[in-house]
C-alpha cells in the first residue's frame, strides 16, 4: 500500500476494479479506455453498421419482383377439376420432346423473345422450366414484365417437382 492511500481508499479501489457495475472504461487508468474494450467497441459498431446496411448490400444490383406462382400439387388439382390453362414449357425442345406435362406447349427460353406472340395475354398461363421457379433466368421474368403479361404464373417446383410427385407425363414427339 502506498503512503498516500488510507486502508479505506485501498478497499474502494479494489472493490471498483472487481465490481461488474463499473463501466469498462473506468477500470484500470481513469479516463482511458482499455485496448480490449476499444477493440470490442469497434467490433460492435462495425456489426451494427453492417446489419443496418445489409439489406442495401444484399439487394445491390438486384431488383425484387412480385411473381405469381403455383405449386405443382395445386396445378394438378385444378387441371383434374377441369380448369383451363395454357401450359408453356420453357425447357430446351429436346427435353420437351422426351417428357412434358400433358397439354403443354414448348417455347424454349432461347426462342421466347421471338415467339412471345404465341403466349396468350388473356386466360390462365402457367410457365414451367426444368428447375424450380427461383432458378429461372431473370431475363424470362423480364420478357413477360416488359410485354405487360399479367396472366402468367410460374410453377414453383418446375418439371422436376411434377416428376417427383409422379404425375402423368406425355412422351415422344409432339407437333
Amino acid at each position: 500500500m502506498s503512503g498516500n492511500q488510507s486502508p479505506s481508499n485501498h478497499f474502494l479501489i479494489r472493490q471498483r476494479l472487481k465490481s461488474p457495475q463499473t463501466p469498462l472504461c473506468q477500470r484500470g487508468v481513469p479516463g482511458r479506455v482499455s485496448a480490449k474494450y476499444s477493440a470490442s467497441l469497434r467490433i460492435t459498431i462495425l456489426a451494427v453498421w453492417l446489419c443496418a446496411l445489409c439489406p442495401v448490400i444484399t439487394l445491390a444490383g438486384h431488383e425484387t419482383r412480385d411473381v405469381s406462382t403455383i405449386a405443382v400439387d395445386r396445378l394438378k388439382l385444378l387441371l383434374d377439376a377441369g380448369e383451363k390453362f395454357q401450359l408453356i414449357d420453357i425447357r430446351p425442345a429436346k427435353e420437351f420432346q422426351e417428357k412434358r406435362i400433358p397439354g403443354s406447349r414448348s417455347i424454349p427460353t432461347a426462342e421466347l423473345d421471338k415467339r412471345l406472340g404465341e403466349v396468350p395475354k388473356s386466360g390462365r398461363v402457367v410457365v414451367y422450366a426444368a428447375t424450380p421457379q427461383n432458378e429461372i433466368d431473370d431475363a424470362v421474368f423480364q420478357i413477360f414484365e416488359d410485354n405487360r403479361y399479367r396472366n402468367v404464373t410460374f410453377m414453383l417446383e418446375g418439371f422436376q417437382g411434377w416428376l417427383k410427385h409422379r404425375y402423368p407425363v406425355e412422351t415422344g414427339s409432339k407437333k
